[in-house]
């Protein structure tokens, strides 16, 4: 192969590299809001489970800010209120709202498994892009 065709190749691979490379750190950036919207669910779906068990009326405290609470009465707790988007506020059942949150919770880590499994083909890929660099270099 002549020199200037193996720098040219060289290059070629060294910006397919690259290109590779920024895209996994996207990808991982992406994952992490992912993993944390999981955990967020995960979290709100065993609030919810908690609060089917409650039987009696119930002194709470509620959030009302930045780790501001406020002293609060629970009287009804087999309905809830869910922002639908928009700012629209509904009424629903918590058994219903925790069904969509197990559904939601599903379809995510369905997404997350995906994500992961493309991100391990991509690394796989830069690493033998960097081999195939490191030996071109000889």
């Amino acid at each position: 192969m002549n020199e200037e065709k193996r720098k040219k190749e060289l290059q070629q691979k060294y910006l397919e590299f690259q290109l590779l490379t920024q895209q996994i750190t996207e990808v991982q950036n992406h994952l992490n809001l992912l993993r944390t919207q999981e955990k967020e669910l995960y979290d709100l779906s065993l609030n919810l489970s908690e609060i089917l068990k409650i039987k009696d009326k119930i002194d709470s405290y509620s959030q009302i800010g930045a780790g501001v609470y406020l002293k609060t009465k629970l009287e009804d707790t087999k309905k809830i209120l869910v922002n639908v988007g928009s700012d629209i506020v509904v009424e629903k059942k918590v058994e219903d709202v925790e069904k969509i949150i197990k559904e939601q919770l599903k379809q995510l880590n369905e997404t997350i498994n995906e994500i992961e499994i493309k991100l391990t083909f991509a690394i796989e890929k830069t690493r033998n892009l960097q081999e195939e660099i490191l030996e071109m270099q000889k």
